[in-house]
């Protein structure tokens, strides 16, 4: 209902939580069943959903992702985040969406502010900002197999496991591996943008004396994206 969209917890707004109702913010939250039933198989996609964002695909591996314009492959005026973690590339300050890439079962809801939000999160927050809520470790336990392979997505295998980390709190674990076809060039030919990219990684919740929890998370990944570069040719006129 209408009350409980209202009532739906953020914290990006305003670095603590409060009801979607009385942040002062253009919020906007999708949540893991809005993820489902998208159908979306990437977090780049699945910002297709945010009213007012632009997501552009380039190639078969390359993203360009921004809010309220000024959208571009080395866009650098949005904020991302995964669980308040800052990501970005220090190279131009802006996210190789390619790069970084979760279990969306895994993925609680996505909070996305639209509009600048430099007084609470500092810079690269001209356009928005956009944080990636994980489930806890103790929510995401459990045992989880997925397998996805399609003429796109030639395969799409994710495994996770969790539970109990001993006396200590829980603990998750995970592993991803994908591997996407090229797209094709405006000839009908392999445009030569196929890539694969695996990662495994973890998420451990730990009580720390009796003031909530400690997050602990990591992973590692490795990858091949192949990538297709325009050359300007300046020709001699005179």
């Amino acid at each position: 209902s209408i009350e409980e969209l209202m009532q739906q917890q953020v914290r990006t707004a305003s670095k603590s939580e409060q009801p979607l109702s009385d942040t002062s913010a253009a919020v906007f939250v999708p949540s893991q069943e809005d993820l489902r039933r998208a159908g979306v198989t990437q977090i780049a996609d699945a910002l297709r959903l945010v009213p007012g964002f632009h997501v552009a695909r380039i190639d078969a591996g390359k993203w360009a992702v921004s809010g309220r314009g000024f959208n571009g492959r080395y866009a650098n005026k949005l904020l991302v985040m995964i669980d308040g973690r800052i990501l970005y590339t220090p190279t131009f300050s802006g996210v190789y969406w390619e790069t970084f890439d979760l279990l969306l079962d895994d993925i609680e809801r996505i909070e996305v502010v639209r509009g600048p939000g430099a007084s609470v999160w500092g810079a690269n927050t001209f356009n928005g900002v956009v944080n990636l809520v994980t489930k806890s470790a103790e929510d995401g336990s459990g045992e989880l197999l997925s397998v996805v392979s399609g003429n796109e997505d030639r395969l799409i295998a994710a495994g996770r496991a969790g539970g109990d980390f001993g006396d200590f709190g829980h603990l998750r674990l995970y592993a991803k591996h994908l591997d996407r076809d090229g797209m094709v060039d405006i000839t009908g030919g392999d445009a030569g943008d196929d890539w694969y990219l695996s990662r495994i990684g973890f998420r451990a919740d730990l009580p720390y004396a009796g003031h909530g929890d400690f997050m602990l998370q990591g992973d590692i990944y490795t990858g091949s994206l192949r990538q297709n570069f325009t050359v300007p040719s300046l020709n001699d006129s005179s």
